[in-house]
């Protein structure tokens, strides 16, 4: 039997292929024929054809015949087995036979990759390749969601160009081919590609008008363009024909001027920077731009000022020394002077700070008078005109103001009734005046005092009366005048006193005469400080003692005494205590007094005592009599309780020092029983016999450790 087979088709959409196969009766013998049976066809592992039925089998007789349908493998390629089988002259199977054959291949998809090969604002360039021929492709920029054809050279590689895209935009792109023979397509993965964006500004930092500064710009094809430095909007200047990725400059004569011109108002503003290539026109907002201020401030040529009181100036004759609280000061702006703007700014105002005042004045072509008033403070201190510009800048002119110290004259009045409740009345009136100096001359003195008095609650009289008055410096004093007023009666008295500036006035009162102790004219009734104290009905016509120095001395009250003798055995009522001493004023000066007992080898050559107070100053003069090293010794014993001191605690002790004046020094201590010790030679090796030397120190001595032969006062208060 022979097998043989042949392509009826072959689909490449479903990869399979069908083919015509047939089994006939081979040999040699064209007439005979052989009892046959028990056939079977396989082809590709499947049974096509089966059959036990015995036939005459000559040769070419076709026993059995069909298709069978091939699937490929995915690469499109297949090999494919088949075998036949029959029982020849016996049921039996004696005969076979199997062979292999491989199959046209069939056309299957193409691989696909693709890379950027170039992008610019707007178009991205793709490259593209395949391991099979291709004659078509197309492209999405959606991640495949639409795509767009491109009709390309059949070939395995190549090029295509996306355009119309938008700047600084991300697109997933996909590249579709489709193979030539199979016309089957393949897609790509997704590739991000960014298109660049047109240039613009990315760094614009702080600058100062007139210094370079460094912009910086978004320009990675080096494109060509203009960008233009604007404030609030408004462009200020253009710098065109620009490329690279930065700009070192703005600072050319015209680009500052414009510059300055935009910021007239302030000393810096924001500014941003706006790039323009093509029709594309981006803003970046920048830092700050500020005016060079130490070149920008105004300038501003100076001011006069004077005192326009003529009162004053009549006085003072000099308009440019002030006096406190009278002196009108004025300042003048001269027309010549006025202040000159620089870059664009315009004059604003003047600033004048002077004392405690500040008053501002608009600037004016013409010249400026500011009247500041008085002057509250006095001395030295600085009047400074400033003038502002409209960016706040300001140049200041300052002067020293020299201002007299001064106030009104002071007006001490004395009133007092003879014998305090007679009518005999003494008015006396004295005080000071503030000096003026002016170039080293005091132009200020007492121009006269007056007076005059009425009745408590009276009317005024309309004159004054002088006083004469005598001056020592600023003070003075006016002579004592002598009046008769009714002691019944109280009286208000005005006093005047007018210097070369002003004018102060002081009143006082003189009270009804009231006698400390009175017994009406009747005898019936007795007084003390103007209080009944008895009638006769009550007490004897004359008070008792110690009524009287009980209404004299109330509890509270302080006696003084000049010894330590407590007023009760003086004035024979209360109870009282000792509260203060007051001490006898010593300055002895009296060579080889007992004050003070040298040791051996040292002689006393007078004690020199100064006491005021508190403050005790002890002056020796010594006479050493041997050669004096660093060895320790005593100079001698001070006897405290002949000054009038009882005792001297430890802790009052004090360091003294004295010298010859000429080679240095001993320093010693003071001991509480009054023994001075040496502590050390200082600056000397040793000191001549013979020399005098000077021992001096302060002692400031508590009132406890006084004895009371050393006080003349003796304060006491009632207790009870």
């Amino acid at each position: 039997m022979t097998f043989a087979w042949s392509i009826k088709s072959q689909d490449i959409a479903t990869n399979k292929t069908v083919i015509n196969w047939s089994l006939k009766g081979a040999g040699t013998t064209g007439n005979a024929y052989y009892k046959a049976g028990n056939f079977k066809v396989v082809i590709n592992g499947a049974t096509v054809y089966s059959s036990s039925d015995r036939i005459e089998l000559y040769v070419g007789t076709t026993v059995a015949s069909g298709t069978a349908t091939i699937a490929h493998s995915t690469d499109g390629t297949k090999t494919f087995s088949a075998s036949a089988e029959a029982g020849i002259y016996d049921y039996a199977v004696n005969c076979k036979g199997s062979g292999s054959w491989e199959l046209d291949a069939i056309p299957r998809y193409g691989t696909v990759a693709h890379s950027l090969n170039a992008k610019t604002e707007t178009t991205v360039k793709m490259n593209w390749s395949s391991d099979s021929t291709v004659d078509y492709l197309w492209y999405s920029t959606d991640n495949g969601t639409s795509w767009t054809g491109v009709n390309v050279t059949d070939g395995k590689s190549g090029t295509y160009t996306i355009s119309n895209l938008l700047p600084y935009t991300t697109h997933k792109i996909k590249t579709r081919i489709r193979r030539k023979d199979s016309q089957l397509t393949t897609d790509s993965g997704a590739l991000s590609v960014t298109t660049y964006d047109y240039p613009y500004c990315t760094d614009a930092p702080d600058f100062v008008i007139g210094e370079a500064v460094t912009l910086k710009f978004y320009n990675p094809l080096n494109r060509t363009f203009d960008f233009t430095i604007q404030r609030d909007g408004k462009a200020v200047y253009t710098w065109t024909g620009k490329s690279g990725t930065s700009y070192t400059g703005v600072n050319g004569t015209e680009a500052v001027n414009a510059l300055y011109d935009a910021i007239t108002d302030t000393i810096s503003a924001r500014y941003d920077v706006v790039v323009k290539y093509g029709t594309s026109s981006k803003t970046t907002n920048g830092d700050y731009c500020m005016v060079d201020t130490a070149e920008c401030r105004p300038t501003f040529a100076g001011f006069t000022y004077r005192d326009t009181n003529t009162t004053v100036t009549n006085v003072t004759g000099n308009n440019q020394v002030l006096v406190k609280g009278l002196s009108t000061l004025s300042v003048t702006i001269p027309a010549a002077n006025k202040m000159v703007t620089k870059h664009g700014a315009t004059p604003d105002f003047y600033s004048i700070i002077s004392d405690t005042q500040d008053v501002t004045r608009d600037y004016s072509t013409s010249d400026i008078v500011a009247n500041l008033g008085a002057v509250t403070r006095g001395g030295v201190s600085w009047l400074t005109v400033s003038a502002h510009d409209s960016r706040g800048l300001f140049t200041a002119v300052q002067k020293d103001l020299t201002v007299v110290d001064y106030s009104k004259p002071t007006v001490g009045i004395t009133l007092k009734r003879l014998n305090n409740f007679e009518n005999s009345t003494t008015l006396t009136v004295s005080g000071q005046v503030s000096p003026v100096t002016v170039g080293g001359v005091d132009k200020n003195s007492v121009s006269g005092v007056k007076y005059r008095y009425r009745e408590n609650g009276g009317e005024w009289p309309s004159t004054y009366t002088p006083l004469s008055v005598t001056t020592d410096g600023a003070k003075y004093t006016c002579t004592s005048v002598t009046l008769d007023l009714d002691n019944t009666k109280a009286f208000e008295f005005e006093v005047i006193t007018t210097d070369k500036l002003g004018t102060a006035t002081a009143t006082a009162k003189v009270d009804v005469g009231v006698p400390i102790f009175m017994v009406s004219s009747n005898k019936k009734l007795c007084y003390m400080n103007g209080k009944q104290i008895a009638t006769t009905d009550q007490l004897p016509t004359v008070p008792s003692k110690a009524t009287i120095v009980g209404y004299a001395y109330p509890v509270g009250s302080v006696f003084i005494t000049n010894t330590n003798t407590n007023p009760n055995s003086l004035l024979g009522v209360g109870s009282w205590t000792l509260i203060d001493k007051g001490f006898i004023s010593v300055n002895t000066n009296a060579a080889g007094t007992s004050y003070f007992t040298p040791a051996t080898n040292v002689t006393n050559n007078g004690t020199y005592i100064t006491r005021a107070g508190n403050s005790l100053t002890v002056k020796q003069d010594l006479i050493v009599n041997q050669a004096l090293s660093d060895t320790d010794f005593t100079l001698g014993k001070f006897t405290w309780s002949a000054i009038g001191i009882t005792s001297l605690p430890q802790t009052v002790n004090d360091d003294a020092t004295f010298s010859d004046g000429a080679n240095g020094g001993i320093s010693y201590s003071i001991a509480a029983d009054g023994t001075l010790k040496q502590l050390d030679v200082v600056g000397v090796s040793s000191i001549a016999t013979g020399k005098s030397f000077h021992v001096s120190f302060t002692m400031t001595i508590d009132k406890a450790f006084m004895a009371d032969t050393a006080c003349d006062k003796f304060y006491w208060k009632r207790t009870s």
